[in-house]
């Protein structure tokens, strides 16, 4: 008995240190698939003595060798660990870094879905996926399923939970015409749509805005250096600010968003301002702005959001007038983009805080600008137009993206703007294809 006792612990010992080394997985790292693709074979008899089959490497059997893979994209800036094969990593020109900041290249690049509702083929960035999950039931009761949405937070908060799942258009009308034809039947007979599906997904979509700006922030606070070259993000003067409502230009070229967000009034009966939320719980009622005390007046609600040309250089506007529209940039309202209070608190919360950032990042580098006491004047406050307003300008280029990915910010605010049927809703003929089949 002893004997079998000892050799059982060392049994056991030796588990479980060999399942502690499995735990600690090493980081993986992207591999190249690349390899020399052999030339084409070629199928005539003309000098064979054998069946094509029996050669040791023939085209039947081991077709993969005949076919090109792709390789590793260049990345941003050149990666530390890298697996060296046929493949040698490289890093991405400044052209190619100019067209990853664009956010429509981007969306336009990514892995490309059928829609359930149109059958149309669209780049998965257009596309809202949608997914069966178990609904908690009595242990007496039918297993129930509803498709819920999956996989629009960001996967370092969030990933996906099924495997399985369906891709819709990002625009909310989508839900009541998957309802009504009831594709979505095809999984399970017992699969539902709840009633507030759409106020969830409009919801995910916001909460995905402030997680990208979580993760700008936690970037630029590891990578604060090039904050004095390149900007990010900044404040419009009131000068700028009046200079856009009256030309109606946004004269930035790499400007990829304008957002207005004023701070959240306090509440007419407590007087506090809402805490900041970027819950991914629906909330319990969706507040926008609250009405005047003692009358039930409500301010109109401006648009979403509105497509504001940029100023191009004369050399073009002068050749290619007639030809190509003029680049356009969005202007978003922060009360009709986020009407939660909770989410508008912290979409300007998170605003803020990266203008803090880059301010600590500029004197960092620099340190303050020193200026002669005789020069200074006797008041140092901004004053008149020259002082901030309340709309923020981001901003993305190619050299901006060494820094921070403020384009995956725009992406995420264009998506809302989806959602809430902007850029859908287009009646020219040049838009078949985008629209919900009658």
């Amino acid at each position: 008995m002893p004997r079998i006792l000892t050799s059982l612990q060392r049994q056991l010992e030796k588990v479980s240190s060999t399942s502690k080394r499995r735990r600690t997985a090493v980081k993986s790292v992207q591999a190249s698939l690349i390899r020399p693709a052999l030339p084409a074979p070629s199928f005539s008899a003309a000098g064979r003595t054998q069946s094509i089959l029996l050669d040791d490497v023939n085209p039947i059997i081991n077709a993969d060798v005949y076919t090109h893979h792709k390789a590793i994209p260049p990345a941003i800036q050149r990666q530390k660990r890298v697996i060296r094969g046929f493949d040698h990593p490289r890093v991405m020109t400044e052209h190619e870094r100019g067209r990853w900041a664009s956010p429509y290249l981007r969306m336009l690049s990514s892995p490309l879905r059928t829609c359930i509702v149109t059958s149309r083929t669209l780049p998965s960035d257009f596309l809202v996926r949608l997914a069966p999950m178990r609904l908690p039931t009595p242990r007496t009761g039918r297993e129930a399923q509803s498709l819920l949405p999956d996989g629009i937070e960001h996967p370092k908060f969030k990933s996906r939970r099924a495997y399985v799942g369906v891709n819709i258009m990002c625009c909310h009308s989508a839900i009541d015409v998957l309802a009504e034809r009831g594709h979505y039947r095809r999984f399970a007979p017992n699969v539902s749509l709840h009633s507030r599906l759409k106020e969830q997904i409009g919801h995910l979509l916001r909460v995905r805005a402030l997680q990208e700006l979580e993760l700008l922030a936690e970037r630029l606070q590891a990578n604060p250096h090039g904050a004095e070259e390149t900007t990010l993000i900044r404040k419009l003067t009131r000068a700028e600010w009046q200079s856009i409502g009256s030309t109606g230009n946004i004269p930035y070229k790499n400007a990829v968003a304008v957002v207005v967000v004023p701070p959240v009034n306090r509440d007419p009966v407590s007087k506090a301002r809402p805490e900041p939320s970027t819950s991914a719980d629906a909330p319990a009622q969706t507040t926008t702005t609250p009405t005047n005390a003692g009358t039930s007046f409500r301010r109109p609600t401006p648009p979403l959001s509105v497509l504001h040309p940029v100023t191009e250089p004369p050399i073009y506007g002068d050749i290619l007038a007639d030809r190509l529209p003029s680049s356009k940039v969005p202007l978003y309202n922060g009360v009709s983009l986020f009407p939660s209070r909770p989410q508008r608190a912290a979409l300007y919360a998170s605003l803020n805080a990266l203008l803090s950032i880059e301010r600590r990042a500029r004197y960092q580098e620099h340190g303050r600008p020193d200026q002669p006491t005789k020069d200074r004047k006797e008041d140092p406050w901004t004053r008149g137009d020259k002082k901030a307003s309340h709309a923020f300008l981001l901003c993305a280029d190619e050299k901006t993206a060494n820094r921070a990915d403020m384009t995956a910010v725009a992406i995420a605010l264009w998506r809302i703007r989806m959602w809430e049927g902007a850029g859908w809703e287009d009646r020219g003929s040049e838009s078949d294809g985008w629209q919900l089949n009658p």
